[in-house]
Protein backbone atom coordinates (compact mmCIF):
# COMPACT_ATOMS: atom_id res chain seq x y z
CA UNK A 1 0.00 0.00 0.00
CA UNK A 2 0.92 3.51 -0.62
CA UNK A 3 2.27 6.69 2.56
CA UNK A 4 -1.18 8.00 1.68
CA UNK A 5 -3.63 4.97 1.65
CA UNK A 6 -2.11 3.91 4.87
CA UNK A 7 -2.27 7.41 6.62
CA UNK A 8 -5.94 7.28 5.35
CA UNK A 9 -6.72 3.75 7.27
CA UNK A 10 -9.24 3.59 9.81
CA UNK A 11 -10.34 0.50 11.97
CA UNK A 12 -13.39 0.00 10.15
CA UNK A 13 -11.48 -0.88 7.51
CA UNK A 14 -10.01 -4.18 8.32
CA UNK A 15 -11.61 -7.14 8.88
CA UNK A 16 -9.12 -9.74 10.66
CA UNK A 17 -11.34 -12.42 10.55
CA UNK A 18 -11.63 -12.42 6.86
CA UNK A 19 -7.69 -11.52 6.61
CA UNK A 20 -8.81 -7.97 3.92
CA UNK A 21 -7.64 -4.83 4.43
CA UNK A 22 -10.09 -2.12 2.00
CA UNK A 23 -8.83 0.97 0.79
CA UNK A 24 -11.70 3.86 0.61
CA UNK A 25 -9.92 6.66 1.41
CA UNK A 26 -5.84 8.53 1.12
CA UNK A 27 -4.16 11.14 3.63
CA UNK A 28 -2.13 14.00 1.52
CA UNK A 29 0.72 15.90 3.08
CA UNK A 30 1.13 18.89 1.19
CA UNK A 31 1.50 21.96 3.78
CA UNK A 32 -1.33 20.29 6.04
CA UNK A 33 -3.29 16.74 6.64
CA UNK A 34 -6.23 16.72 3.71
CA UNK A 35 -8.63 13.88 3.42
CA UNK A 36 -9.04 12.25 -0.11
CA UNK A 37 -10.00 9.81 -2.29
CA UNK A 38 -8.07 6.89 -4.29
CA UNK A 39 -6.77 9.00 -7.27
CA UNK A 40 -8.48 6.26 -9.79
CA UNK A 41 -11.20 3.61 -10.04
CA UNK A 42 -8.60 0.62 -9.37
CA UNK A 43 -7.13 2.16 -6.10
CA UNK A 44 -10.81 1.37 -4.55
CA UNK A 45 -9.75 -2.30 -3.52
CA UNK A 46 -10.02 -4.43 -1.30
CA UNK A 47 -6.53 -6.79 -0.72
CA UNK A 48 -6.57 -10.36 1.39
CA UNK A 49 -3.83 -10.16 3.56
CA UNK A 50 -1.48 -12.63 4.19
CA UNK A 51 -2.10 -15.20 7.49
CA UNK A 52 1.65 -14.20 9.29
CA UNK A 53 0.53 -11.13 9.84
CA UNK A 54 -2.49 -10.73 10.97
CA UNK A 55 -1.48 -11.39 15.08
CA UNK A 56 0.67 -8.54 14.61
CA UNK A 57 -2.07 -6.39 12.74
CA UNK A 58 -4.39 -7.40 15.71
CA UNK A 59 -2.01 -6.32 18.86
CA UNK A 60 -1.29 -2.90 16.85
CA UNK A 61 -4.98 -2.61 16.82
CA UNK A 62 -5.58 -3.59 20.52
CA UNK A 63 -2.24 -0.99 21.64
CA UNK A 64 -1.46 1.86 19.68
CA UNK A 65 -4.54 2.71 16.71
CA UNK A 66 -6.98 4.90 17.94
CA UNK A 67 -10.50 3.75 19.42
CA UNK A 68 -13.32 3.59 17.62
CA UNK A 69 -14.37 2.29 14.64
CA UNK A 70 -13.14 5.87 12.80
CA UNK A 71 -9.67 5.54 14.76
CA UNK A 72 -6.79 5.99 12.63
CA UNK A 73 -4.94 3.04 12.64
CA UNK A 74 -1.43 4.40 11.91
CA UNK A 75 -1.24 7.57 14.73
CA UNK A 76 1.40 9.58 16.36
CA UNK A 77 3.13 8.73 20.10
CA UNK A 78 0.32 10.71 21.45
CA UNK A 79 -1.97 9.80 19.14
CA UNK A 80 -2.34 12.28 16.68
CA UNK A 81 -3.09 12.00 13.02
CA UNK A 82 -0.06 10.26 11.06
CA UNK A 83 2.27 12.96 9.37
CA UNK A 84 5.41 12.70 7.00
CA UNK A 85 7.71 14.68 9.18
CA UNK A 86 6.64 12.39 12.12
CA UNK A 87 6.79 9.27 10.49
CA UNK A 88 10.47 9.82 8.96
CA UNK A 89 11.75 10.00 12.71
CA UNK A 90 10.00 6.82 13.81
CA UNK A 91 10.88 4.93 10.33
CA UNK A 92 14.48 5.76 11.07
CA UNK A 93 14.45 4.30 14.73
CA UNK A 94 12.36 1.52 13.51
CA UNK A 95 15.29 0.63 10.63
CA UNK A 96 17.78 1.60 12.96
CA UNK A 97 16.75 -1.27 15.76
CA UNK A 98 16.71 -3.97 12.98
CA UNK A 99 19.92 -3.35 11.57
CA UNK A 100 19.19 -1.83 8.16
CA UNK A 101 19.64 1.37 6.40
CA UNK A 102 18.83 3.33 3.44
CA UNK A 103 15.35 1.13 2.99
CA UNK A 104 12.15 3.37 2.55
CA UNK A 105 8.47 2.75 2.84
CA UNK A 106 7.55 2.67 -0.59
CA UNK A 107 10.44 -0.27 -0.74
CA UNK A 108 7.95 -2.39 1.37
CA UNK A 109 5.31 -2.12 -1.43
CA UNK A 110 7.96 -3.16 -3.88
CA UNK A 111 9.05 -6.13 -2.02
CA UNK A 112 4.97 -7.28 -1.23
CA UNK A 113 4.68 -7.12 -4.98
CA UNK A 114 7.83 -8.99 -6.56
CA UNK A 115 6.73 -11.73 -3.41
CA UNK A 116 3.18 -11.37 -5.10
CA UNK A 117 4.47 -12.37 -8.54
CA UNK A 118 7.35 -14.98 -7.34
CA UNK A 119 3.61 -16.31 -6.11
CA UNK A 120 2.50 -16.92 -8.96
CA UNK A 121 -0.15 -13.19 -9.14
CA UNK A 122 -1.35 -12.69 -12.63
CA UNK A 123 -1.22 -9.28 -14.33
CA UNK A 124 -4.85 -8.68 -13.33
CA UNK A 125 -4.63 -10.18 -10.15
CA UNK A 126 -0.89 -7.91 -9.15
CA UNK A 127 -2.49 -4.80 -10.73
CA UNK A 128 -5.59 -5.65 -8.36
CA UNK A 129 -3.31 -5.80 -5.28
CA UNK A 130 -1.57 -2.62 -6.06
CA UNK A 131 -4.46 -0.44 -7.10
CA UNK A 132 -3.07 -0.13 -10.96
CA UNK A 133 -5.42 0.30 -13.82
CA UNK A 134 -2.62 -0.22 -15.95
CA UNK A 135 -0.17 -2.88 -16.82
CA UNK A 136 2.38 -0.78 -17.11
CA UNK A 137 4.09 -1.68 -13.43
CA UNK A 138 2.48 -5.30 -12.69
CA UNK A 139 4.60 -6.27 -15.84
CA UNK A 140 8.08 -5.04 -14.02
CA UNK A 141 7.12 -7.62 -10.96
CA UNK A 142 6.18 -10.31 -13.29
CA UNK A 143 10.04 -9.53 -14.68
CA UNK A 144 11.11 -10.14 -11.50
CA UNK A 145 8.85 -13.62 -11.36
CA UNK A 146 10.48 -14.80 -14.83
CA UNK A 147 13.95 -13.97 -12.80
CA UNK A 148 13.14 -16.21 -10.12
CA UNK A 149 12.05 -18.67 -12.28
CA UNK A 150 15.63 -18.50 -14.25
CA UNK A 151 17.04 -19.02 -10.32
CA UNK A 152 14.54 -22.10 -9.78
CA UNK A 153 15.58 -23.40 -13.35
CA UNK A 154 19.23 -23.14 -12.43
CA UNK A 155 18.79 -25.08 -9.27
CA UNK A 156 16.84 -27.70 -11.04
CA UNK A 157 19.97 -28.23 -13.56
CA UNK A 158 22.36 -28.49 -10.33
CA UNK A 159 19.87 -31.25 -8.74
CA UNK A 160 19.93 -32.94 -11.78
CA UNK A 161 23.92 -32.65 -12.25
CA UNK A 162 24.42 -34.03 -8.60
CA UNK A 163 21.78 -36.70 -9.40
CA UNK A 164 23.85 -38.01 -13.06
CA UNK A 165 27.22 -37.42 -10.99
CA UNK A 166 26.22 -39.95 -8.25
CA UNK A 167 25.24 -42.57 -10.58
CA UNK A 168 28.41 -42.32 -12.20
CA UNK A 169 29.77 -43.14 -9.14
CA UNK A 170 27.66 -46.22 -7.90
CA UNK A 171 28.32 -47.14 -11.66
CA UNK A 172 32.12 -47.17 -11.94
CA UNK A 173 31.88 -48.44 -7.89
CA UNK A 174 30.91 -51.18 -6.23
CA UNK A 175 26.72 -50.47 -6.92
CA UNK A 176 24.79 -53.35 -5.48
CA UNK A 177 22.29 -52.45 -7.92
CA UNK A 178 24.41 -53.11 -10.63
CA UNK A 179 25.54 -56.40 -9.97
CA UNK A 180 25.81 -59.51 -12.16
CA UNK A 181 21.96 -60.59 -11.60
CA UNK A 182 21.80 -63.84 -9.60
CA UNK A 183 19.51 -66.23 -11.73
CA UNK A 184 16.45 -67.71 -9.90
CA UNK A 185 16.47 -71.27 -8.78
CA UNK A 186 14.62 -74.19 -11.09
CA UNK A 187 10.88 -73.84 -10.51
CA UNK A 188 11.09 -70.55 -8.26
CA UNK A 189 9.15 -68.78 -10.90
CA UNK A 190 6.58 -70.91 -11.44
CA UNK A 191 5.83 -71.43 -7.26
CA UNK A 192 6.10 -67.72 -6.84
CA UNK A 193 3.24 -67.85 -10.20
CA UNK A 194 1.13 -70.38 -8.00
CA UNK A 195 1.26 -69.00 -4.45
CA UNK A 196 0.02 -65.54 -6.15
CA UNK A 197 -2.51 -66.82 -7.73
CA UNK A 198 -3.97 -69.40 -5.29
CA UNK A 199 -2.68 -68.22 -1.47
CA UNK A 200 -3.13 -70.79 0.68
CA UNK A 201 -6.99 -70.85 1.89
CA UNK A 202 -7.51 -68.76 -1.57
CA UNK A 203 -8.78 -69.15 -5.10
CA UNK A 204 -9.55 -66.92 -7.75
CA UNK A 205 -7.98 -64.84 -10.18
CA UNK A 206 -4.53 -63.98 -10.30
CA UNK A 207 -3.13 -60.78 -8.49
CA UNK A 208 0.03 -60.07 -10.00
CA UNK A 209 2.21 -60.76 -12.51
CA UNK A 210 6.02 -62.07 -13.06
CA UNK A 211 8.12 -61.51 -16.17
CA UNK A 212 11.57 -63.49 -16.36
CA UNK A 213 13.92 -63.60 -19.10
CA UNK A 214 15.21 -67.12 -19.86
CA UNK A 215 19.06 -67.52 -19.52
CA UNK A 216 21.12 -66.08 -22.61
CA UNK A 217 17.50 -64.94 -24.70
CA UNK A 218 15.99 -61.44 -24.64
CA UNK A 219 12.10 -61.51 -25.19
CA UNK A 220 12.44 -61.08 -28.92
CA UNK A 221 14.77 -64.32 -28.97
CA UNK A 222 17.98 -62.64 -29.17
CA UNK A 223 20.62 -64.22 -27.49
CA UNK A 224 22.37 -61.20 -26.00
CA UNK A 225 23.69 -62.70 -22.33
CA UNK A 226 20.81 -62.82 -19.97
CA UNK A 227 21.33 -58.87 -19.14
CA UNK A 228 17.98 -58.21 -17.69
CA UNK A 229 15.64 -59.75 -14.88
CA UNK A 230 12.38 -58.03 -14.66
CA UNK A 231 9.65 -58.96 -11.69
CA UNK A 232 6.46 -57.16 -12.30
CA UNK A 233 3.68 -56.77 -9.62
CA UNK A 234 0.37 -55.77 -10.89
CA UNK A 235 -3.21 -56.36 -11.20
Amino acid sequence: MRWGELAGLHRRHFDLEARTVTVRETVTDVGGLYKGKPRSKAGYRTVFLPGLVVPDLRRHLEEYAAPGPNGFVFVGVRGNQLRRSNFSKYWADALHSVGLEDVHLHDLRHTGNTFDAEAGASVPELMKRMGHSSSRAAMIYLHARDERECEIADRLGERAAEELRAKRRNRDGDDPLRRSPQRFPDGLVARMWHGLRHPPGESGTARCSVLTESPGRSPSGADDGNRTRVISLGS
